[in-house]
């Protein structure tokens, strides 16, 4: 069954990248790919993503049995969100290199020789994790830890508190920019705005963020020294005694990455998601060329192993989002050909022109208490754009989009219900309720405010400007 849905995602991936080349639309391809990655990976997925999946299966059936839908309508409904599952399987080729160079050695190493006050260390732990996020998605949570836990238990006060912290903002605020962010996607797919007009912006706010953190995080441990312990042998995936890579190849990559992403979009191939999975095939499959070819760093001695690895462990990482994100398609899908979203537009462009702008403050708000609640920011992002998309609002489409990113970058942060903050929880031994509420409140709290200010005002100053 493993083996099935393994097969099952790397095909959905595949027929996503090469979909603008062919000469017909795949809905029903995907649509049976969809089926059998459904029927396998359900059995792999656990807890609330298994349980919000069966509700919005159930759901989306009745809805579309109910409608009489058409074949089509239930293919193209099963079907709408597997892009969103190539993306994630996609992404994930970027742990290959990052095994492959040994780029563990290589960031210890240099943090030992650079750092030697707690406030430093906790902006770079974050800064990178935002770095790794850009292209390893959900991967960069447990990488972040790995690269650095050694190193920071042995260098800081409250190894759980500041690795939660750190890590938990760094990860969250990737999702206002990064081209490989699920939420990314899912926010301009709700709005229509590009990601090349999300990704400054993005960018400004995610690094105000940053330093948002590390300044609230500075009254708790101020400006202490390092702890400085004996330095370890560390130990390397590469063979036959050759260096590990230098950590500037991430920067170098990332950098890369973006670069690709935006070409993509100038050259309008297919649709975003298109370009996402391009770009990072591209970007993830030149790099690991790079280090299979050097002699120094790395080889093909070692690629057997790592690429092993991946087809046991790596690729079964999304076994919890595919069955989710086809379950939620399938809902979403069934209440759009439903005519129900069509039908509350109306109503939210007359509260718009009776209230003003300020209703669209409702939306993050909105989003982050849904959150703690337990709903994941990928439901209520995707129920919230098409519930705004087309709706008459006094602001530009790009004012909309930031304050859906906002909302769903702090509604991962603070609720202890998702994923990343449950995974987080986990590798520092703390409560994930500790991790989201009691140590990122008032982070929240504040950039919220913050957030929502900046998605008003770039939005008043560049949203007209195409």
């Amino acid at each position: 069954m493993k083996t099935a849905f393994k097969l099952s995602i790397l095909a959905l991936s595949a027929l996503h990248l090469v979909k603008p080349l062919l000469p017909f639309d795949p809905v029903f391809p995907i649509f049976a790919l969809a089926l059998l990655a459904l029927g396998t990976g359900m059995p792999l997925t656990k807890g609330l993503f298994r349980s919000a999946g069966l509700v919005f299966l159930a759901a989306g059936a009745v809805i579309l049995v109910y409608t009489e839908a058409s074949p089509r309508v239930w293919a193209k409904a099963f079907g709408s969100m597997t892009n969103i599952i190539s993306i994630i399987v996609v992404m994930q080729l970027f742990s290959l290199p990052l095994a492959l160079g040994g780029y563990q050695a290589s960031i210890l190493g240099w943090v030992r020789k650079t750092f030697r006050r707690q406030s430093s260390l906790f902006l770079f732990t974050s800064a990178l994790v935002h770095i790794l996020a850009s292209f390893l998605s959900f991967g960069s949570v447990t990488v972040g830890i790995a690269l650095l836990e050694q190193t920071l238990k042995e260098s800081v006060d409250r190894f759980d508190r500041f690795t939660a912290t750190a890590v938990s903002r760094g990860y969250s605020l990737m999702a206002l920019w990064a081209p490989g962010a699920i939420n990314v996607f899912l926010v301009i797919q709700a709005t229509g705005v590009p990601w090349s007009a999300i990704l400054l912006p993005g960018i400004v706010l995610s690094a105000i963020g940053l330093l948002l953190s590390f300044a609230l995080e500075l009254r708790g441990f101020g400006n202490a020294p390092l702890a400085r312990d004996e330095p370890r042998e560390e130990a390397t995936v590469i063979a036959a005694g050759r260096s590990p890579a230098p950590a500037r190849h991430i920067f170098i990559v990332t950098g890369a990455f973006l670069a690709v992403a935006w070409f993509m979009e100038r050259v309008s191939y297919g649709a975003v998601y298109n370009r996402i999975i391009l770009a990072g095939c591209l970007v993830s499959l030149g790099w690991l060329a790079a280090l299979m070819l050097s002699t120094r760093y790395a080889g093909a001695s070692a690629f057997k192993d790592v690429l092993s690895d991946h087809w046991r462990s790596g690729i079964l990482k999304s076994g919890d989002l595919a069955p989710f994100f086809i379950a939620m398609g399938a809902f979403s899908g069934a209440l759009e050909s439903s005519g129900f979203m069509e039908a509350v537009k109306p109503g939210l462009s007359a509260a718009a022109v009776a209230i003003g702008p300020a209703v669209l403050v409702a939306v993050p708000l909105f989003l982050i208490l849904l959150g703690v609640a337990g709903i994941h920011p990928f439901i209520t992002i995707v129920i919230f754009g098409k519930m705004l998309e087309g709706a008459a609002f006094p602001v530009p489409p790009l004012t909309i989009a930031l304050l859906l990113a906002v909302g769903g970058v702090i509604s991962y942060t603070v609720s202890p219900f998702t994923g990343i903050i449950m995974t987080i929880a986990k590798l520092v031994g703390a409560k994930a309720s500790d991790v989201a509420l009691r140590w990122n409140w008032l982070y929240c709290l504040v950039f919220l405010v913050v957030g929502i200010a900046f998605a008003f005002v770039w939005g008043s100053v560049f949203g007209s400007v195409n």
